[in-house]
């Protein structure tokens, strides 16, 4: 057994330079070890989740020092943003690294001696102009270009990301969930991401939203509240939950007015609840934007364990495909031959 490592320690440090090397790489978790040459000084060991990151590329990385016992001083890197090399040196390792299909590094050099500091921006926007390296025809020149452009969407993506304050780690699960459509998911419905990313709850989803502008009181928030409020309900072990006291955790939640809250659960449960039956509290069944109802307080199948309702994840995937069951099909995971009739 290798002895420990010494924790990080001191202030945090800020390097930029050119990822000589990548010398290893979890394709799960993205957690890279790579060779950093800074702009100025000897070569660094660099370490942490750097999703993307491709020998020479132009890197600006922050953290702290730690020392391993056998490897010495590395930094471990909090964050970290990219840029496309600008020099023949860069481009070339860039380029011949295997990221862009169709590139290797024959290739690479091939293209770089021909177009020089010009390459980047010939891939960009003159595609065609490939053909006049020797052995790149039409097909080969169109795949380059495909690559070429899905990579640079990541970039982007990434970019976005990070300018609003996701972590790394987020950062990589929202990518892996949505691609290239990341951006537009986050710009025009954050909510989903706690809905549809594992381990992404609504207050991170929140402060994603809040980062973006998107406004306090809106529904898509106020939604997200109360569809947060009834799963925190269900996971305490409710079935159900009367409607005063759901807008009142909701309200709590959102901080805002409870007006607010009242007007959305409102609009979300068109239809009247059928009249209680003894012994159980009023309900009302939502629509599936909503994916649970209130129908009673847990009782004693609480503290035996069991949970009631229907599992919560089937309900989630029901609702984002717009349909509906009732919990004895959605226990069984088959959907019904008719639409249930409610009320």
């Amino acid at each position: 057994m290798s002895p420990p490592r010494e924790p990080p320690r001191g202030p945090e440090t800020t390097l930029s330079g050119v990822v000589e090397r990548i010398l290893w790489l979890d394709e799960e978790t993205h957690f890279t070890i790579a060779e950093l040459a800074p702009e100025a000084g000897e070569k660094v060991i660099i370490l942490g989740n750097m999703t993307g990151l491709q020998c020479g590329e132009t890197v600006d990385v922050s953290g702290h020092w730690e020392r391993h016992p056998s490897h010495g001083p590395q930094l471990r890197v909090r964050t970290f943003s990219s840029r496309l090399p600008s020099s023949v040196h860069g481009i070339r390792k860039y380029l011949g690294s295997g990221l862009i299909k169709g590139i290797g590094k024959t290739y690479a050099d091939k293209i770089v001696a021909r177009f020089g500091v010009r390459t980047f921006d010939i891939i960009s926007n003159q595609s065609g102009r490939l053909r006049e390296v020797d052995g790149i025809g039409p097909g080969r020149a169109k795949a380059i270009k495909a690559a070429w452009d899905d990579q640079k969407a990541l970039r982007e993506v990434m970019v976005f990301l990070q300018t609003y304050g996701v972590t790394n780690s987020l950062c990589i699960r929202i990518v892996k969930a949505y691609g290239q459509d990341a951006k537009k998911v986050l710009t025009t419905e954050p909510y989903r991401v706690c809905r549809e990313v594992e381990g992404v709850g609504f207050k991170t989803a929140d402060k994603i939203a809040r980062n973006l502008g998107l406004p306090t009181a809106g529904p898509q928030r106020v939604d997200a509240g109360i569809l947060h409020t009834l799963e925190e309900l269900e996971g305490e072990g409710h079935s159900a939950f009367p409607d005063e006291g759901l807008l009142e955790k909701a309200t709590e939640l959102l901080e805002v007015d409870k007006t607010i809250v009242h007007d959305r659960l409102r609009k979300r449960a068109p239809r009247a609840a059928p009249p209680p039956r003894e012994g159980r509290e009023v309900h009302r069944r939502l629509d599936p934007a909503f994916p649970r109802h209130a129908v009673r307080p847990a009782d004693h199948h609480r503290g035996q364990g069991r949970r009631m309702g229907p599992d919560p994840r089937r309900l989630r995937l029901l609702a984002r495909a717009g349909g509906r069951r009732d919990d004895g099909a959605a226990e069984q995971g088959h959907r019904p031959h008719r639409r249930p009739r409610y009320g």
